[in-house]
């Protein structure tokens, strides 16, 4: 078995949990909800205006309509992110809760470092479909906010950046949380990780006592990444790009590992 039938198996695998699927459809049910809560004021202060229109978005801070924008399609975005864990928890942890089904895909393939490799790139592959239609779901949402005017400046330069710098963040999320379930072996145990360190960096609990060691933790770095034109993050992008990329690989060798040293 080749490496591209390999990650097309995990996809096959992956699509027949019917629970991975409705998981992923409550969360974007969840952000067109939350966009459609928001649609009201939004289109208030949005509408009639110019890109370089000056408007108070929150109380005391004044700013371009079209950073604004972009900040605002950011924000979004990311606060839908923080709920991916939980749709890779499931993709990756579905075998561990079925009975003899990892002993029946390592039987398919028997090399330990293959068998990880796959259901990594299978993991990237759901983490950019899943920025893909969290992106067009924001997009269409400020577009209705907005008005005309918002549409060239969603297709520009800045915006593609600010796409892809959540796309990045899709990424490391879903492959985070797919080394965390190979290493614990349980849905549960890795979701509730991710609660955690989601719920202590967005909290700013740790930040009270030691900024330094928060800007370590990956949703705070993520969200300096997303949001460093709206946001006084504990990180430049370039350094939360490095924390990032390290917390990645090494849950990520650390997966493979408990794998490779563990009897099915």
């Amino acid at each position: 078995m080749n490496a591209l039938n390999r990650v097309l198996s995990e996809l096959r695998k992956i699509a027949t949990y019917p629970m991975v699927w409705i998981v992923f459809a409550l969360i974007i049910a969840l952000q067109v909800y939350l966009l459609a809560q928001a649609y009201p004021n939004l289109s208030g202060m949005l509408r009639g205006v110019s890109f370089d229109t000056n408007i108070e978005l929150f109380r005391g801070e004044v700013r371009s309509a079209g950073s604004a924008v972009l900040d605002l399609a950011a924000a979004a975005s990311f606060q839908t992110a923080a709920f991916l864990p939980i749709v890779i928890a499931l993709a990756i942890g579905q075998e561990y809760r079925e009975a003899r089904q990892l002993s029946i895909s390592l039987l398919a393939v028997p090399r330990r470092r293959q068998f990880v490799l796959a259901k990594y790139a299978s993991t990237a592959v759901l983490a950019i479909a899943f920025s893909i239609v969290v992106n067009l779901v924001t997009t269409i949402g400020i577009l209705a906010a907005a008005g005309s005017w918002s549409s060239g400046l969603l297709s520009s330069p800045a915006a593609w950046l600010a796409s892809g710098r959540f796309t990045f963040v899709c990424l490391v999320l879903a492959l985070l949380t797919a080394g965390l379930t190979l290493v614990t072996r349980d849905v549960l145990s890795s979701i509730g990780i991710m609660i955690v360190l989601a719920v202590v960096s967005i909290g700013g609990f740790i930040g009270y006592a030691s900024p330094a060691f928060q800007a370590l933790l990956p949703f705070d770095a993520a969200r300096s990444l997303l949001l460093d034109s709206s946001f006084a993050g504990s990180s430049t992008p370039l350094l939360a790009v490095l924390i990032l990329s390290a917390w990645v690989l090494v849950f990520g060798v650390l997966g493979w590992l408990c794998v490779a040293r563990r009897d099915a």
